[in-house]
């Protein structure tokens, strides 16, 4: 791989300073002039998800009341568990 020479060295740097400069009186007018629309469009987004987020919240509302209802329904209404305690781990070796 050639070794590069200072020209290019210095070439990249004046480049990087005329960017450089050039963003900073250029830039910030640039960047305003996509804030509407960029806002506009990723607000409509977000309000969309969080919207589907409420939706599902209702939905996942009403189908577990709904399945308890339906539980109670069949067991009479006696106040049976629809899930039972959880199961206990098998005793291991080492309790005696």
């Amino acid at each position: 791989m050639p070794r590069r020479r200072s020209a290019d060295s210095a070439d990249a740097a004046r480049a990087w300073c005329r960017f450089s400069l050039a963003l900073t009186l250029y830039g910030p007018r640039a960047q305003f002039r996509f804030l509407a629309p960029l806002l506009l469009v990723h607000g409509r987004w977000s309000y969309k998800r969080v919207a589907l987020v409420i939706m599902y919240f209702f939905y996942k509302n009403v189908v577990y009341t709904f399945t308890l209802f339906w539980f109670n329904l069949f067991a009479g209404f006696s106040g049976q568990r629809m899930c039972g305690p959880p199961p206990r781990a098998p005793p291991s070796h080492t309790d005696r």
